[in-house]
């Protein structure tokens, strides 16, 4: 009973960790740092299909990290182009749903110049985020990130629940945090808008 109650106890306080950061969202100045901050700095989460004004919007930091394959990727090679990153790992259920979507939605949007990262969050192995991927059908680039460093190298984001999908624009700008599973119906558009942005 104890190890079951102790596992009970952790499902409650991430979920409370969920919800705060879920209340949290927010669209505008209040979805990015004070202005006084060059980069991005994480304040909170973004409503869902909302995107943060042009004005408001910071640079991502650096990231440079090692692929599922072992090479290296630098996110400054998708420079220009407007770029979903996604946050998640195949022991995640909500993943488990969203992952395919957003293989086929990256399929579909992928000829118009837009590009998605996948993060895979601390994962037991290269080799298991490696089978997911596969069996997902995904075909964008995977960073490997066992520690979760690159949410901190893009701005301090606390990943506390999976999924999570940051939106850059051309400019590699945040335009978007969705601390929630997203639906390629509300991506879509935003993606679209965002794309259409000069």
């Amino acid at each position: 009973m104890r190890p079951r109650r102790l596992l009970t106890r952790a499902f409650a306080l991430t979920a409370v960790s969920v919800t705060a950061l879920t209340l949290a969202g927010c669209t505008g100045k209040d979805a990015v740092s004070d202005s006084s901050t060059k980069g991005y700095q994480f304040v909170g989460a973004t409503s869902k299909g909302q995107v943060i004004a042009e004005k408001d919007r910071k640079p991502v930091g650096a990231v440079t990290a090692k692929l599922l394959d072992g090479t290296t990727f630098n996110l400054a090679s998708t420079d220009g182009k407007v770029t979903l990153v996604n946050f998640y790992a195949s022991w995640c259920v909500p993943c488990q749903s969203e992952t395919p979507q957003l293989a086929n939605l990256y399929k579909e949007l992928a000829p118009s110049g837009i590009d998605f990262v996948g993060v895979a969050t601390k994962e037991a192995s290269t080799s298991t985020a490696t089978e997911f991927a596969k069996d997902e059908g995904v075909t964008y680039p995977v960073i490997y990130d066992q520690s979760a460093k690159v949410p901190l190298q893009m701005g301090h984001i606390p990943v506390v629940a999976l999924p999570m999908t940051v939106l850059l624009d051309k400019e590699h700008r945040v335009a978007a945090v969705y601390a929630i599973r997203v639906l390629p119906a509300d991506l879509k558009p935003t993606l679209s808008a965002l794309q259409a942005e000069s």
